[in-house]
C-alpha cells in the first residue's frame, strides 16, 4: 500500500499548528496560539501544499512527534517564511555586532547561507561561521544559536553546537 502526505498548517514564524489538516480539520486555525501570527498551508510562490504528516487510509502513520517542519517547498525550492525570517534576524544580529568589521560581517552572513542547507559548501560555511562568530562576542553567538538552531542543516548543527 502506498502512503501520501497530508497538508500541514504552520504559522509564518514556524510554529506547527496542524500536521494533518485533512485528517484533523477541527485543529485548523487562522492564527497561531503561540505568537498570534497568520497561518499558512501552502507555498507562497507555487501554491503547493506544505508537506505534513504521512498518512494511509485516512490515518496518520509513524510518530507525529518526529515530524520536522520543512524549511523549503518540496516543489519549487522556495524558502518558507520562517526560514527566511530566521536568516534575516541572524543577519540583523550580525550587523549589530560591534566586534566585527564589515568584511567579517559579510563572511559570517555568507557562512549562514552555506550552513542552512547541506551542500558541498556546508563544511566551509561551518568553519567560517565558527571562526568569525568567536570574534563577534558571546551575546551575538548566543543570539545566532537561538535564531538559527531550527533552520541550519543537521550536519552544520552538530558541527557547530554539538
Amino acid at each position: 500500500m502506498q502512503y501520501n502526505y497530508d497538508t500541514a498548517q504552520v504559522c509564518v514564524n514556524g510554529h506547527l499548528i496542524n500536521g494533518a489538516m485533512t485528517i484533523y480539520p477541527i485543529q485548523v486555525k487562522d492564527y497561531c496560539r503561540e505568537c498570534g501570527a497568520k497561518t499558512i498551508n501552502n507555498c507562497k510562490k507555487c501554491s503547493e501544499p506544505i508537506e505534513g504528516y504521512p498518512f494511509m487510509l485516512g490515518r496518520v502513520i509513524g510518530d507525529p512527534k518526529r515530524y520536522r517542519i520543512p524549511k523549503y517547498c518540496h516543489k519549487c525550492g522556495q524558502q518558507y517564511p520562517w526560514t527566511e525570517s530566521r536568516q534575516e534576524a541572524a543577519k540583523q544580529l550580525i550587523e549589530l555586532s560591534e566586534n566585527l568589521n564589515s568584511d567579517e560581517k559579510n563572511n559570517l552572513i555568507s557562512a549562514i547561507n552555506d550552513i542552512v542547507i547541506d551542500t558541498p559548501k556546508t563544511s566551509v560555511g561551518v568553519l567560517r561561521f565558527k571562526q568569525v562568530v568567536a570574534k563577534a562576542g558571546k551575546e551575538v553567538a548566543a543570539g545566532l544559536k537561538e535564531v538559527l538552531i531550527d533552520v541550519v542543516s543537521e550536519t552544520a548543527k552538530k558541527a557547530i553546537w554539538g
